[in-house]
């Protein structure tokens, strides 16, 4: 129930919503809409579309939220054409495929080594057979950034490509860590990486370190999973430890200090 598509004529999209829930359900626009060809996307949002061409401008989220055993459905782009009233709806992605097997870890990053775009927005076109093409496109992307001068977070906008893909896992329980043994998805462009592709974790939602990486080319492909296997890192040891600020009765005789493993 509640589930949403959006239709588009070549002039306007309108979103179909179900009401109903189940293997089969009716989506349904109450307002006036016609045309002759169409093209439909899911998720519902907001998108341009060139009917005749076949093409629609859509969005494969840089940010996913994890879910076990699946991924985001923001991220699953599907798109279908159609000169009658039947869709048939094609994925528009490739899937990553991981598991997580050690603690602490609250995003997981991927990248490719030659900064190749795999997310934000892409041009979408579909041929005979399914989809033909799926071009990224530069993309607004907006973060908050100290400003010395006001001495406050402001929002600023960058006009960039989607280069990398980050899953974090916040879960519905508020909890903040993927769940050790469980796998996940990330949604990305079809793409070819010649130099390899590099997997980062962030732990404690704080420090990134790499948990593998490869120069050997790696492929992403349409309706097709790319396995990168177990997630896992090896905390860094810590060598030197300093210490800042007042102590009373500080003295190296008085308080001595000794780095011990652990």
């Amino acid at each position: 129930a509640n589930d949403a598509i959006t239709i588009h004529n070549g002039t306007k999209g309108c979103t179909f919503t179900t009401t109903g829930s189940g293997a089969s359900a009716d989506f349904e626009y109450d307002g006036e809409f016609s045309g002759e060809k169409f093209m439909a996307v899911y998720p519902a949002g907001e998108y341009t579309a060139d009917v005749e061409n076949k093409t629609v401008k859509a969005n494969i989220p840089t940010y996913q939220q994890a879910k076990v055993n699946t991924y985001n459905p923001a991220a699953a782009v599907a798109v279908a054409y159609t000169e009658g009233n039947t869709f048939a709806f094609k994925n528009a992605h490739a899937l990553l495929k991981f598991t997580v097997n050690t603690d602490n870890v609250t995003h997981v990053i991927f990248h490719g080594n030659g900064s190749e775009a795999i997310t934000g927005d892409v041009n979408v076109t579909l041929g005979e057979e399914g989809v033909e093409s799926i071009e990224c496109l530069e993309t607004v992307f907006t973060s908050e950034k100290w400003n010395e001068e006001t001495q406050k977070n402001e929002q600023v906008s960058e006009t960039k490509y989607g280069t990398w893909v980050e899953c974090y896992a916040y879960h519905d329980d508020a909890n903040k860590y993927f769940a050790k043994g469980q796998t996940y998805y990330i949604a990305v462009a079809p793409q070819k990486f010649e130099g390899g592709v590099t997997v980062k974790v962030r732990i404690n939602d704080g420090e990134e370190l790499v948990a593998k990486t490869t120069t050997k080319p790696v492929e992403t492909k349409i309706n097709t999973i790319l396995n990168l296997g177990e997630i896992k890192y090896e905390a860094p040891v810590v060598h030197e430890w300093a210490v800042a600020g007042t102590f009373n009765a500080w003295s190296t005789t008085a308080n001595p200090m000794e780095l011990v493993d652990g």
